[in-house]
Formats: C-alpha cells, sequence, structure tokens
C-alpha cells in the first residue's frame, strides 16, 4: 500500500512538473511565434527606410586592394538613380551609373539585400557585372556611410565611403550632357 502512494504521489509529481513546464513551452512557444502582422509592417518599415536611403544618391569613397602598396587611396563613385524590391526572396533592382576605371555606364543590377537588424547588408556572390567582371562582396550600409569587402578574381580588398545625395544641379548637369549628345547626333 505504502508503494502504492508513493508511487502514486510520484506519478502524480512527474505530471505536475510536465504539466507545468508544458504550459511554460507552450507559453514561450506562443512567445517566440512570429506576430505576423507586426514583422510585415517593421519589414515594410526598413523597406521604404532603405529606398529613401538609396534613390537618387552617389556612392563616393575609396577603396584599397589587399597585398598591394596603398600610397593614395583609390576613388570610386556609384550612382544610384534608384532601387525597388523585386517579388523573388531578397532580390532588389539597383539602377545604377558606375564609374570604374575608364568605364562610365548605366546598369541595372538585381543584388541581395539581407538585414542585420535594422542594417541592410548588399550581398554579391561570385555576381558577373556586364563589362565589369565577376565580383563577390560585402557592403554594410548605414548612417549615410558605407563600408564593405569586395573581390574580382585573385584580387580583393576594402571599400568605404559616404551616401550623398544627388543634388538639382548634378541632375541639371546631366541633363545638359544628354542634350549636348543629342545635338551632336543630330548634327547642329
Amino acid at each position: 500500500m505504502r508503494y502504492k502512494k508513493m508511487s502514486l504521489l510520484l506519478c502524480a509529481s512527474c505530471l505536475l512538473v510536465w504539466g507545468m513546464n508544458g504550459t511554460r513551452a507552450i507559453g514561450e512557444d506562443a512567445a517566440a511565434e512570429p506576430d505576423t502582422e507586426k514583422q510585415q509592417a517593421a519589414q515594410q518599415a526598413r523597406h521604404k527606410q532603405f529606398r529613401e536611403m538609396l534613390n537618387g544618391v552617389k556612392l563616393v569613397g575609396n577603396f584599397t586592394v589587399l597585398g598591394a602598396d596603398q600610397g593614395p587611396l583609390a576613388k570610386e563613385e556609384y550612382t544610384i538613380h534608384s532601387v525597388e524590391k523585386l517579388a523573388k526572396g531578397d532580390l532588389w533592382r539597383f539602377n545604377t551609373r558606375i564609374k570604374y576605371g575608364s568605364l562610365d555606364v548605366p546598369i541595372a543590377l538585381n543584388l541581395d539585400v539581407q538585414w542585420a537588424g535594422d542594417t541592410p547588408v548588399i550581398t554579391l556572390t561570385n555576381v558577373t557585372i556586364p563589362l565589369l567582371g565577376t565580383f563577390t562582396s560585402r557592403v554594410v550600409l548605414y548612417n549615410q556611410k558605407y563600408a564593405g569587402t569586395w573581390q574580382h578574381g585573385e584580387v580583393g580588398g576594402h571599400l568605404f565611403g559616404q551616401l550623398v545625395k544627388v543634388t538639382d544641379k548634378d541632375a541639371e548637369k546631366k541633363n545638359d550632357k544628354k542634350k549636348d549628345a543629342e545635338k551632336k547626333a543630330s548634327g547642329d
């Protein structure tokens, strides 16, 4: 009889402990379940902020080449006319103008953007950019600055600089150049 009481008490204790742990686990699971509406609103806000940060900007800065005598740092400039979220995954279309060496070309790039909390990270892994080659890069954007790493074949390094809004004067210069080019093409 004594063993039956102990065994019943042990069984009840196990059920009670299991029930309390089960309740806590259920509560924890409920707290861990994503509040999808809240998450969607936060994601939409991040995306809006990202578009506002990158529409009509120039990334103006410098880059290094690992293993090379640096001397004065090499300049770089990328103009981003606009960015737009694509339906597939984390892809964004970057409508850009890239100055690289003697090239100065407009290019639309579909790039992966990952998020480290509220901070966007543009990621390229073996992405072929027309006329330029194949690149791997990670670029963090924060507080109107950018920094990251790049790789082009066997050559790689660091890049960093500022996000500078394109001014109306920059847009006017672009329109003037376009008009001049059209005049030359039409023979005026």
